[in-house]
């Protein structure tokens, strides 16, 4: 390692920062040993030493955290209204003073990496990248790989030039636990298609040699920037005309091709002499556009000219793409398909076909399925607020709120966000011009399909989540990325398999950690690198918003001062509810609408925190005062981005409420149908439905706002 040979394993960007804050609040701390020897009121200290020892706990810096539990006794070993004697205090401010050397096991090691990365290849492929990288250096796949599954760094830099490159990139993008790590592969690639291979194994960066630490800097703040949901495409498109058309398009394909790794790799030469496949490409799309102009305009607009290659619209089977698809997963190693156990899963099927709800939804329940049906899109998503499920299959056709737009608006929420889709339909063809039009379904199916072929489907979009619960299952801390669940989805998944834990969760700008005990949350508390310290229902309603960063599940069975009373269900209704109404209101065709805004001027602050800069302007615009209204129609902002950052503010509880420039409150609760989620009922199978049953409406009775 470049500065801290002797350590165990290399820092992660939370742990170095972790560390580096160490000494900063024992000083903070050390302040406050003066009046807590001359008051019983020690609170503030005992919150302040709860919340660095979680954080070493979580982190594993074991001398730190029992160095912080002794002080912890030694505050509680004194009577409420006593106060503490000079050799108390005289112990913590010495403790206190060691603590920071206590972070790192030695005195004389000072914290500057702000990231951490493993280096496979030759130890000059990498330069001196400064001290705020963190950079183990090997040549061991077996060491990259154990490394790699530490989940304790941030990024696995390969050779593409070393022996074993391909094979160890490989084994991590197959690797149930390193799959989501980021993967940098820098190369000499000096023949055409050299890099495809890395590319088709899923790396997210490969790039050209040399790669040096400004542009390391960049494709590491880009991997491990928080994610806000980002549309697919620009602005959309609306009716422009031929030549608005021509133009937008323009700018669509150049922003692709310039989406290279670092911005120095766009200056490179590409060797594409007559460039004879790049042209047929772009004909083949152009002939693909034109086919969509004609028919939007009924055929009022045609087009003459073939083009110079006499293009044909052409594009990839769909079915022979998602087979291919399941194949290449199924040779990985880990968990299959046929591995993923169905019983109990909470599973919603929508289709405005009574005999294909029906169908599904029986054969689900055949396979021990928790089952929830909808006749269209809008009873779906309503159905989906109440339920959340694991899994939503849905048609793609449907009155009210087809497939697609169901997608968008699940992605779109404080809980479902992750939900994986999938979307049916009997036209192939249709399928195909879902997905290339960019919808986030996980998955798409036939309806004809034969029975094996739905039940094969379902399971291989449900087997990331079954990985993750099998290691749940085996017992003892669990550690990973929260990428793909939102904070309920986790906390639901692990209150499943135990009942006594600690989870921990590490975002860009905090740690959080939610005690639970008897399978209900007792405590929340959520502490930062400056010291600051939420607790209670406010550190609680800061974490359901989260929806990134690392996590660690440990066993706890520890007596806990009970902050939270209720479920985790009930305690997180309300603030649910509250967000769905902001989010609502917030949709793309009423953000002209949207002329004021209540903001929570803390919670949006704190968001800024972990935003990226572009982003973040927009941020700080709103945090400002600005409107929707103002932003959009005076600021010129893109609507899908400021929609984009309107929403990430949603679900972090920052915008509080939205009402047009009369005053018309937007953000109203969402009301919900009673349904009946009962476990018979959602398991009992049912006689398929005659014919009339096509016009059943649900029960309107019973109103819920949820």
């Amino acid at each position: 390692m470049s500065e801290h040979e002797d350590r165990e394993f290399p820092l992660g960007a939370a742990r170095a920062g972790f560390v580096a804050s160490v000494r900063r609040k024992a000083t903070a701390m050390r302040a406050l040993l003066p009046e807590v020897s001359q008051t019983p009121k020690r609170d503030e200290l005992r919150r302040k030493l709860h919340a660095l020892g979680s954080g070493a706990r979580s982190l594993h810096l074991d001398a730190l955290e029992r160095a912080v539990s002794d002080m912890m006794g030694r505050l509680d070993r004194t009577p409420r209204e006593g106060v503490l004697v000079a050799a108390d205090v005289e112990v913590l401010e010495r403790t206190l003073a060691e603590l920071p050397a206590l972070a790192w096991g030695r005195e004389d090691v000072r914290v500057t990496a702000e990231r951490a990365i493993v280096a496979f290849g030759e130890p000059q492929f990498l330069g001196d990248l400064g001290p705020n990288v963190d950079c183990e250096r090997t040549l061991d796949r077996a060491v990259a790989l154990a490394r790699a599954r530490e989940l304790s760094i941030d990024a696995l830099v390969i050779d593409a030039d070393s022996d074993g490159a391909f094979e160890l990139c490989a084994d991590l993008l197959d690797d149930e636990v390193t799959q989501d790590l980021t993967v940098i592969v820098v190369g000499a690639f000096g023949m055409p298609g050299d890099d495809a291979r890395f590319i088709a194994l899923g790396a997210r960066f490969v790039v050209n040699k040399p790669l040096d630490r400004i542009g390391l800097k960049e494709l590491l703040d880009e991997a491990l920037a928080p994610p806000i949901a980002v549309s697919p495409f620009g602005a959309e498109l609306g009716t422009p005309s031929l030549e608005e058309l021509s133009t937008r398009l323009g700018e669509e394909l150049r922003r692709g091709l310039l989406a290279v790794g670092r911005a120095a790799d766009r200056e490179k030469s590409v060797p594409l002499g007559e460039g004879v496949e790049v042209y047929a490409a772009l004909w083949g799309a152009i002939a693909r556009i034109r086919e969509v102009v004609a028919a939007k305009t009924k055929g009022e607009l045609t087009f003459t000219d073939p083009g110079p290659y006499g293009a044909v619209a052409m594009a990839p089977s769909l079915e022979l793409d998602t087979e291919r698809s399941m194949r290449n997963r199924s040779t990985r190693r880990g968990m299959g398909s046929e591995d993923v156990p169905l019983a109990g899963r909470r599973i919603l099927v929508v289709d405005d076909d009574p005999g294909v709800t029906w169908f599904m939804a029986d054969l689900l329940r055949s396979q021990g399925c928790l089952v929830d049906e909808a006749l269209d899109g809008e009873q779906g998503l309503l159905r989906a607020y109440a339920a959340a499920p694991e899994l939503v299959i849905s048609d793609i056709l449907m009155p009210k709120l087809d497939g697609p737009s169901l997608c968008r608006a699940l992605g779109r929420d404080v809980v479902l966000q992750h939900t994986p889709v999938v979307l049916l339909s009997w036209k192939e063809d249709l399928m195909q011009r879902v997905r290339e039009l960019g919808s986030s379904a996980s998955a798409f199916l036939r309806k004809e399909s034969d029975v094996r072929a739905v039940v094969a489907r379902v399971q291989e979009v449900l087997r990331p989540r079954a990985r993750l619960e099998a290691r749940f299952v085996a017992g003892g801390p669990v550690r990973g990325r929260l990428d793909g669940f939102t904070v309920s989805a986790f906390v639901d998944m692990v209150l499943r398999f135990r009942g006594d834990v600690c989870i921990s969760i590490r975002d860009a700008a905090f740690l959080y950690e939610l005690e639970i005990r008897g399978g209900a949350p007792r405590s929340a508390v959520r502490s930062s690198g400056d010291g600051t310290v939420l607790s209670g229902m406010n550190a609680f309603r800061a974490l359901l918003g989260v929806s990134s960063g690392r996590f660690s599940v440990e066993d706890r069975n520890s007596a806990i001062e009970d902050e939270l009373q209720g479920s985790f269900r009930e305690l997180s209704m309300v603030i649910v509810s509250e967000r769905r109404a902001v989010i609502h209101a917030l949709s793309e065709d009423r953000l002209v609408e949207a002329a004021a805004m209540d903001v929570h001027d803390e919670r949006l602050r704190d968001v800024l925190r972990g935003m990226p800069a572009r982003t973040g302007v927009i941020a700080g615009r709103i945090l400002a005062g600005a409107s929707p209204r103002e932003l959009l129609l005076r600021d010129r902002i893109d609507p899908s981005e400021l929609l984009d950052v309107l929403l990430h503010l949603a679900r972090r509880g920052a915008i509080l409420s939205v009402r047009t420039a009369e005053g018309h409150e937007l953000s109203v609760p969402i009301t919900l149908p009673h349904f009946d989620l009962a476990e018979e009922t959602r398991l009992s199978r049912r006689p398929p439905p005659v014919a009339a049953d096509s016009s059943e409406t649900p029960d309107p009775d019973g109103m819920a706002v949820l």
